[in-house]
């Protein structure tokens, strides 16, 4: 190898080996400066601990204030809400609270009329035991009567029914009310409220509607009814029926029209019924029993007419009468009821349409053969309902009867008593007007009458007027009124004069 290039390769060392030293110097100062600002970093850190433990203090706390802040403007602004909320809770709970307490008072109801109705079947339960222990000591205990009392009505006269029906209520009593089939039933649902609403405001009244309906049924027959036809009959029929099978407990039948009224207490005409030993009442006011059907009441059954209502039902807006059609010659004048008792199955009898029946004859009537064929007879005539009843009892043996139907009847056998209106004119001059009342109330008291028929009809238009207005312009026609009074008042001088003369007359009539 010559000179030179050992020269360069001798140069060549020296310099890789500089290169090499500055490097590692390099190495070991920047490992210097690496230590010395780690240990910077440590000593910063360590100076600034409690700053930063300060700072981060105050971060937790701003924090905090910050989100109650957020959480009272969240409350501010759905306060609104919150207290909609709470009301609808509060209404919520005051409902079920409301329905609770109605639940328990209707089951409280329900177990007071429970309870008398157990207390009355023990009292009745221990009146029978006394019956038999006094059997042969002294005359037994009389239990009053029970009465089923029935109402036939249509449009035109069937608001005047609350007013009557209240005046006889009593709750050891029945009631059926029939309405003429032309009758809506939304009409028919008002009379039952305001029967309702009268009951519970008599002295002898129920406390609760339930008490109401457990003694009056209100239904709508199946027919309408004409006016002196055969239709006219048969629903006295159908409501005795009806009566039996809501309760056959009852011992009275006694039917009754809308317009008329009782002119002594439910108390004194039970009292009075028991003592009459099972008797019917079928007659005439006069204390006449039912007679034979001669001269224009024997022309009447042996007339020829259709009754329109036995095949269509009236139009419901028609207050009037509804009336028989002749379609010809009536029966041929061979054909007679001479009376004789040879001749005849049976025959036809005249009086009253309305009486107080003994309910084993009202079940004797509704079953027994006799009244199919009376009906038969009857059903082309007029005036049917005069003469079906009394025909039945007085073409048996088995049932007694009292001719006396212990009612009055102005309009047709008396005694006639004058109700005329107190007119507009009369007004100003109210002794005039109460003259009227008590010469009623004079002749009624010294009767020996249970009721009167019939009682003055209230002027109203029963398809515009409301119903509510029509039954309280019944319930204080001044008749009623004056009657009602004394009706409540059973020491009044009224009512003593008219309970003994009627307990006087109707013994010495029914012979007693």
């Amino acid at each position: 190898m010559t000179s030179p290039v050992r020269m360069v390769l001798a140069v060549a060392l020296v310099l890789l080996l500089l290169v090499m030293f500055i490097q590692l110097f390099n190495t070991s100062k920047f490992l210097s400066q690496y230590q010395s600002s780690s240990s910077w970093v440590k000593e910063l850190e360590a100076s600034h601990k409690e700053g930063m433990d300060s700072l981060r203090v105050e971060m937790e706390i701003a924090a905090s204030q910050a989100l109650e802040e957020k959480t009272r403007h969240l409350l501010q602004s759905h306060a609104t809400e919150i207290a909609n909320a709470k009301a609808e809770s509060e209404q919520q709970l005051q409902a079920e609270i409301q329905r609770i307490t109605n639940e328990l008072h209707e089951k409280q109801s329900a177990e007071v009329e429970k309870i008398k109705s157990d207390m009355m079947t023990m009292a009745n339960s221990s009146q029978s035991e006394q019956l038999e222990t006094s059997r042969n000591t002294r005359e037994p205990k009389k239990i009053p009567k029970k009465i089923a009392y029935a109402f036939n009505g249509y449009l035109g006269d069937m608001f005047s029914i609350p007013t009557a029906l209240a005046a006889v209520f009593d709750v050891d009593n029945v009631y059926g009310v029939m309405l003429d089939a032309s009758v809506n039933k939304s009409s028919m649902e008002i009379l039952k409220q305001l029967i309702v609403e009268y009951v519970l405001e008599s002295p002898n009244g129920c406390l609760t509607v339930t008490c109401v309906e457990q003694r009056v049924f209100v239904t709508k027959g199946e027919f309408s009814v004409t006016y002196g036809g055969i239709s006219e009959s048969l629903p006295v029929l159908d409501i005795m029926h009806m009566l039996l099978e809501f309760n056959s407990e009852w011992d009275f039948f006694i039917n009754l029209t809308p317009f008329d009224y009782p002119l002594g207490s439910q108390e004194d005409i039970q009292k009075l019924l028991t003592k009459m030993k099972g008797q019917s009442f079928c007659g005439v006011s006069g204390g006449h029993p039912p007679s034979l059907a001669r001269g224009l009441f024997q022309q009447r059954w042996m007339m020829n007419n259709f009754d329109p209502s036995l095949l269509k039902v009236r139009n419901p807006n028609d207050v009037e009468r509804l009336k028989t059609i002749p379609v010809g010659l009536g029966f041929p004048d061979n054909v007679t009821d001479d009376g004789n008792g040879t001749s005849s199955v049976f025959h036809v009898y005249q009086a009253e349409a309305y009486g107080i029946f003994e309910r084993k004859f009202c079940v004797y009537a509704l079953t027994s053969a006799v009244t199919r064929r009376v009906i038969a007879l009857l059903s082309r005539g007029f005036g049917s309902t005069e003469q079906l009843l009394p025909t039945i009892i007085m073409n048996q043996k088995k049932f007694k009867n009292c001719g006396f139907t212990m009612r009055g009847n102005n309009i047709a056998s008396g005694p006639i008593w004058p109700m005329p209106s107190c007119k507009p004119s009369f007004e100003r001059n109210r002794t005039h007007c109460n003259d009227n009342v008590e010469s009623f109330l004079q002749n009624a008291k010294n009767s020996s009458l249970l009721f009167y028929r019939k009682f003055p009809k209230v002027p109203f238009d029963p398809v515009n007027d409301d119903a509510t207005v029509i039954a309280a312009a019944y319930k204080s026609e001044m008749y009623r009124t004056a009657v009602r009074k004394h009706l409540l008042n059973k020491e009044s001088e009224y009512s003593n004069i008219w309970r003994q003369t009627v307990e006087h007359k109707s013994a010495i009539r029914c012979k007693v």
